[in-house]
């Protein structure tokens, strides 16, 4: 264009050919930056492109002033696009293209300075050639470790808002781990008193609850000693291994990379990998790194909401659940199939025992009794302390005279030679909570003015509205 403009076309036709075949290269360049094609598609459009060079350098007469250096296109242009076999090709075809032209200029010139020049000319198109695939190589190498680190940190946002959310955070932090470095199981290690440390959870492998003495040679306790990861690329004859570890993991390449609750290091994460890993430490220690720095916080306030459920629904001192339990469980059972049957026990002259005693010794008893009966009860069983010396009991699947015989086993077991009543009402199907509540304590109201250590059955119809009110109210003993 620019020969044409200033009217230096030395041979139109030529010229006139060579822009054809350019410009019919053009849609085949676009179709290489975006798909792949075939390799005799690329050599095709590589010696396509330098000949329609190599005819505008001649039709412009532009051998002596600069046209060589449009030769230099095809190079870059496969070095832009990381095609290393056809830099080398269009190299040559470089310096074919140049001695030809040089060749063919009708100028009186040696070969040897034809050589000499196209020599200098290839010299630095390869040093040019050179520094754009070095300098693409690190783009594409930038590119792609920023498209994992992305893809790294919306694994841990997402890992770390599974853990929040769990029911599980500790299996769900040994999964999280897991998908996101790729290993083959992980263990969850925390800290089990002064000597020793615990498996909590794991992931792909069954949970195991293996202690691991702090004396040991493990990866895992100078993980947790030190404060800093421990990355073994190959376990084999490696002295930080502990061979217990290593026969439940299989492991061949482990990571201990511990995490703190409160600034202080509570825990380990052992990720281990079924092959030798010795290249991989870093970028795995980093991204380790990062996500353990979320469910160590994560786990931190899921023990703390555990702190706070228990104090919620936890009687402190019987350690029993409390009125909270009671409430959110019973229409459970309720709702269920099963026959369902609830009584209300009260310690016998407990204000007695307090007063010739002292409460400290009423506190002892009452946390010894709640022991004593829980022992005795199935996990699907319910004690609760009411209130004072009042416990509410609930026996799902149990009919009156099971129930029965359970209340007088219970009773049967009062420490320090203490007695309770009891009143006992089965569920009639329809009845409210607060129905049937009242008919069980209006049984033990029963049972106290009948001279007390005993259980008494509840009567099948509506309590009167005045014995509710009554046996909700302060009673005498």
């Amino acid at each position: 264009m620019t020969a044409l403009a200033n009217g230096d076309v030395s041979d139109g036709r030529a010229l006139a050919l060579g822009l054809g075949v350019v410009s019919a290269m053009l849609p085949a360049v676009v179709v290489l930056m975006v798909r792949r094609v075939p390799a005799w598609v690329e050599w095709g459009v590589l010696a396509g492109t330098f000949a329609g060079l190599m005819l505008l350098v001649q039709g412009t007469g532009s051998v002596h002033s600069g046209g060589l250096i449009a030769l230099v296109i095809p190079v870059v242009w496969m070095a832009l696009y990381e095609r290393p076999r056809q830099v080398g090709g269009a190299l040559v075809l470089e310096a074919i293209a140049a001695f030809t032209l040089r060749r063919a200029d009708t100028t009186a010139h040696l070969v040897r300075e034809d050589v000499r020049l196209v020599t200098v000319f290839l010299a630095v198109s390869v040093l040019i050639a050179w520094a754009t695939a070095r300098l693409v190589g690190k783009l594409a190498r930038s590119e792609r470790a920023a498209q994992r680190g992305q893809a790294t940190i919306a694994a841990i946002a997402g890992a770390a808002r599974q853990i929040r959310e769990s029911p599980d955070p500790r299996s769900s932090a040994c999964e999280a781990v897991m998908n996101v470095s790729g290993a083959a199981c992980v263990l969850l290690i925390e800290s089990d008193g002064p000597e020793h440390l615990t498996i909590t959870a794991t992931a792909g492998v069954p949970f195991q609850a293996v202690q691991v003495s702090r004396a040991e040679p493990s990866a895992s306790v100078l993980a947790f000693q030190t404060g800093e990861p421990v990355y073994i690329g190959d376990v084999d004859g490696d002295s930080r291994v502990n061979p217990r570890l290593v026969a439940l993991t299989g492991a061949r390449a482990l990571l201990a990379q511990p995490f703190s609750h409160g600034g202080v290091v509570s825990g380990v994460v052992v990720a281990t990998w079924s092959e030798p890993r010795p290249a991989a430490g870093a970028e795995t220690i980093h991204t380790l790194e990062m996500l353990v720095d979320e469910f160590g916080s994560a786990l931190e306030r899921a023990d703390l909401y555990e702190v706070l459920r228990r104090r919620a629904t936890t009687d402190a001192l019987t350690g029993m659940a409390n009125r909270r339990v009671w409430r959110a469980e019973l229409p459970e059972m309720m709702a269920g199939p099963e026959v369902l049957c609830i009584a209300v026990l009260d310690l016998d002259s407990f204000k007695d025992y307090n007063d010739t005693r002292g409460h400290l010794a009423g506190d002892r008893l009452l946390a010894a009794l709640a022991k004593s009966w829980s022992s005795q009860l199935r996990p699907q069983d319910l004690l609760v302390r009411w209130g004072g010396e009042e416990f509410a009991l609930a026996l799902p699947g149990c009919d009156l005279p099971s129930a029965l015989e359970v209340l007088e086993r219970l009773r049967a077991s009062v420490p320090d030679g203490q007695t309770v009543s009891a009143g006992l009402a089965c569920w009639d199907g329809s009845e409210t909570i607060e129905a049937m509540m009242s008919r069980a304590d209006a049984a033990l109201y029963r049972a106290k003015q009948t001279g007390r250590d005993r259980t008494v059955l509840a009567v099948e119809h509506t309590v009167p509205e005045e014995l509710t009110r009554a046996v909700h109210a302060d009673r005498p003993w």
